[in-house]
Formats: structure tokens, C-alpha cells, sequence
């Protein structure tokens, strides 16, 4: 078992690349210390948890590969694609948190604020945000296509390659949405087991009656199409 689990961790995450993203992390995380030590700010404390999160399909993502490869029951492989399915999204969430560089320095920064107008400890604190989110998405991001490309190959090993790529594309529109439900919405990937009702209610709403939400159509399309380009240069770079 733990042969089988460490070579499904290798294929979902190479130890090299593992390294790296956890560098990133820690280097995330520490220009968002530096931005409480500087600013006393506790704004982006709430980012840490959009980041463990992020992390979270890394196991998920092994649970799933080892569960269909040693072809475990039937319901303990959809228990492990659903988790994974439910975790996904936040991966790719992280690109909505840009907004809040806006949101926590609006005070001295307008629509037509330049870099020159700041005071330096407002540069700075500007610019700690730019560098934390940055990497921050960047680690967010390699951890939801690696997740995905993961996915991807056990689809194509089941299904075939062209069933596959449907899959995949599917639920990277999923995922879209799934970010939609988040920033918009604000439900949470545990909402789906806890409050389950609440959350088909909205999904169905959002079917029924698609012209009261075409802002949520219009999101989903712009992250879904954001996503694909991704995943395809990801795919392209990866071979």
C-alpha cells in the first residue's frame, strides 16, 4: 500500500516540483508576515486558509489516483473523485484574491493614484501585497494543474483519450464555476456536504433562471476560457 500511495504521490507531484512549490509558499506566506509586522494589517490573514486549501488537492488528487489504479470498490473511488471534485476549485481560486490590494489599500489609492504619489511605507505595503499574491497564484495555480493533468491520465487509461479530454474540460468549467460560487457567492467547498440543500437550491436557481444571472454565466465563461489556456500550455510545456 504504501509502495502504490508513493508512487501515486510521484505521478501527482514530482518531489522536485514539490520542493519548489513549497518554497513558494513559505515565501508567500512570509511577505504576508512582513506585511502584518510593517502595516499591523491582519487582512490577509484569511489568505492562509485559501492556501491550505490549495494544497489540499495535492492528497486528495494521490487518494484519487491510488483508488482507481489498485481498483478499489466502486463507492470508494467516487468518495475520492467527489472530495477531490469538491476541493478543486479552490486551487484556482487564488486569482480572485487580487481584489484585495484595492480593498485593503484603498485608502490612499484611487483610480488615478501613481506609484510617485505614495508616501514610501505605502509603496511598500503595495507592493508586499503585489509580490505575496503573486506567488501565492503561482503556487495556487501549478497545484490545481497538476491535480488536473493527474486526472487526467487516470480518464485517459478508463475512457480513452478523446473521452478524456471532454472530462477534462468539463471540469475545468466546473471549476470556473466553482470559483464563481466562492467569491460571489460565498459558499465554501464544505457547504456542499453541510448545507448541501442551500447550495442546490442556488445551483438550480442559476439553471432556471439563467437571464437574473448572467453575471454568473459571464464569470464562469471568462475563468473557464482562463482555465483551458491554461491547462493546454501547462499540458504543451509539461511534454
Amino acid at each position: 500500500m504504501r509502495g502504490e500511495l508513493r508512487k501515486a504521490a510521484q505521478d501527482v507531484l514530482p518531489q522536485r516540483r514539490l520542493r519548489v512549490l513549497l518554497l513558494l509558499t513559505l515565501s508567500g506566506v512570509a511577505y504576508v508576515g512582513l506585511k502584518f509586522v510593517l502595516t499591523e494589517h491582519i487582512g490577509y490573514l484569511s489568505l492562509m486558509w485559501d492556501v491550505f486549501l490549495a494544497w489540499l488537492s495535492v492528497p486528495l488528487t494521490v487518494l484519487l489516483v491510488y483508488a482507481v489504479r489498485t481498483q478499489r470498490q466502486w463507492w470508494q473511488q467516487v468518495l475520492a473523485f467527489f472530495a477531490w471534485l469538491v476541493v478543486l476549485p479552490n486551487s484556482f481560486y487564488l486569482v480572485t484574491n487580487f481584489y484585495h490590494i484595492a480593498r485593503i489599500n484603498g485608502s490612499y489609492i484611487g483610480r488615478d493614484t501613481k506609484m510617485s504619489d505614495l508616501t514610501v511605507e505605502q509603496a511598500l505595503a503595495v507592493n508586499i501585497d503585489i509580490v505575496a499574491l503573486l506567488l501565492l497564484w503561482v503556487v495556487g495555480t501549478l497545484v490545481g494543474l497538476h491535480a488536473v493533468r493527474a486526472a487526467h491520465r487516470v480518464c485517459v487509461s478508463r475512457f480513452g483519450r478523446k473521452r478524456a479530454t471532454v472530462i477534462v474540460g468539463v471540469l475545468l468549467f466546473g471549476s470556473s464555476f466553482g470559483i464563481y460560487v466562492g467569491r460571489f457567492l460565498r459558499w465554501n467547498s464544505w457547504d456542499a456536504i453541510y448545507r448541501s440543500s442551500d447550495v442546490i437550491g442556488s445551483f438550480t436557481d442559476i439553471i432556471v433562471s439563467p437571464s437574473q444571472h448572467l453575471e454568473a454565466y459571464g464569470i464562469t465563461f471568462l475563468l473557464s476560457v482562463y482555465l483551458l489556456i491554461l491547462y493546454a500550455g501547462f499540458v504543451y510545456w509539461s511534454e
